[in-house]
């Protein structure tokens, strides 16, 4: 027979050995507010600091002008850009008593350039970088890549005519690659070789 005092003892320290159980629904709100912080990040959050505010049109009309260019896309095709990261969100506001969705002006160009790049047979993975570096040429400032790629040019310029004149082959074009450790593309540009009359 158990003594009673020392199975209150028991029953105490069992208690105290008891971790305080977590609401259930605590962890699954926590990650719900990432996601949905991360649904609120629109082609606002592309621009480079202290961009001005550009003229906006709504999906309705970006669609149209697209059309009026010859650019049939429709709002799904659209809309699979942004859900793979080629383009940016649109910005959701009420006008005109509703919720609309819309994007700058010159998305009309980023379009046009991401269609012609599709066209051309490159992959999203690779349209990607191009159409960021797009972006930020559309910002009032000067895009801060453009001083280094000029300097990694006249470098690669140089590799290629040595390359060229050690192997006797001509190098026609160059392209740039930047990768992550898991090999995905973060940046690219290319440029053709021009070569010289006398070469």
């Amino acid at each position: 027979m158990v003594h009673p005092t020392h199975e209150r003892e028991r029953l105490m320290t069992t208690a105290t050995k008891r971790k305080p159980q977590e609401h259930p629904l605590s962890a699954r709100i926590e990650v719900t507010s990432s996601a949905h912080a991360d649904l609120r990040r629109d082609w606002r959050d592309w621009l480079l600091p202290g961009t001005p505010m550009p003229d906006q049109i709504t999906r309705d009309q970006l669609l149209e002008e697209l059309q009026g260019e010859g650019i049939d896309i429709g709002e799904r095709r659209l809309m699979y850009w942004v859900t793979q990261g080629v383009l940016p969100r649109p910005w959701r506001r009420w006008h005109e008593g509703a919720p609309r969705a819309f994007y700058p002006t010159w998305m009309i160009d980023v379009i046009s350039e991401l269609h012609t790049f599709q066209d051309a047979g490159l992959s999203l993975e690779k349209i990607k970088p191009k159409v960021q570096r797009t972006i930020f040429s559309k910002s009032s400032i000067p895009d801060p890549y453009a001083r280094p790629q000029e300097t990694a040019r006249a470098a690669i310029a140089e590799y290629v005519r040595t390359h060229e004149r050690f192997t006797g082959k001509r190098v026609s074009a160059v392209e740039v690659q930047m990768l992550d450790e898991n090999g995905n593309i973060l940046d690219s540009f290319d440029f053709p070789v021009i070569h010289s009359t006398d070469d």
